[in-house]
């Protein structure tokens, strides 16, 4: 079992569109098929960790949740009623191409203002670059080449300039879930990937941010980390092996 990031039509192992990675129409299935002479199912990364989660992990008994992944870019996985939610044409659900201002960044998708072109890695280390730029009176430890794991360190030291930069990026996080959390009403978000595993404290900093968005429904959603950590996409990958494996004996 092979996991990407992206449209993903599984069926046919076919990556539609994976734009971070400037993939259009690969068939990656049959070219590993072909490369290793072994079956191969493709299948989407954020579906494939809601899997695992539900499996093995913070969602063991949860019949609806989302499990966020925050990274390079910004995808999920959601369960709905027990049932994996796909979506017509396999593309379900990259939430981090919804919009939070039409005059925002460019994103890879072709759109301004995604989701994830304002709280995935990349966006977030930009967002150094340019607070060094607007704040130069701000002494900082920070270089506009700073790693994540600098910039929680710098948070930990009391860092000014650092602060107003999770400040930030936690106010677009909790703008974004909470679409997640009108549209889909989950009773656990679990967040994965390299950005909460590198920047810890930026869960605590949008738990505030949620709490201050002034709306008429309840955002106190529990907002966990995956256990998972650095190897949740390998276990979901293996997930999905043990779920087509149990269902092979079913048949038989």
């Amino acid at each position: 079992d092979v996991i990407c990031g992206g449209w993903i039509d599984d069926a046919a192992g076919v990556v539609n569109v994976a734009a971070n990675l400037g993939w259009r129409n690969v068939h990656l299935g049959t070219m590993l098929q072909e490369r290793l002479a072994l079956p191969v199912r493709l299948e989407h990364l954020g579906r494939a960790k809601a899997i695992a989660e539900t499996l093995w992990g913070r969602g063991i008994g949860c019949a609806n949740l989302v499990c966020v992944e925050i990274g390079s870019g910004i995808g999920a996985g959601i369960m709905m009623a027990g049932n994996l939610l796909k979506g017509g044409s396999g593309s379900a659900p990259e939430i981090g191409h919804s919009v939070l201002d039409l005059h925002g960044p460019e994103c890879a998708c072709g759109l301004r203002g995604c989701w994830e072109s304002y709280c995935a890695g990349p966006a977030i280390r930009k967002r150094i670059g340019c607070c060094l730029t607007t704040m130069p009176q701000l002494k900082t430890s920070l270089a506009p080449q700073s790693t994540l794991a600098e910039l929680e360190a710098a948070v930990g030291a009391g860092d000014v300039l650092a602060q107003v930069v999770m400040s930030e990026t936690a106010t677009y996080m909790a703008r974004g879930l909470l679409n997640v959390i009108w549209n889909f009403d989950p009773s656990l978000i679990i967040l994965s990937d390299f950005v909460v595993q590198e920047c810890p404290t930026l869960i605590e900093f949008t738990r505030v941010a949620l709490q201050t968005l002034q709306v008429v429904r309840t955002v106190d959603i529990p907002l966990v980390v995956t256990a998972q950590g650095a190897d949740a996409g390998v276990i979901a990958a293996s997930a999905l092996a043990s779920v087509h494996y149990l269902e092979q004996l079913s048949i038989s």
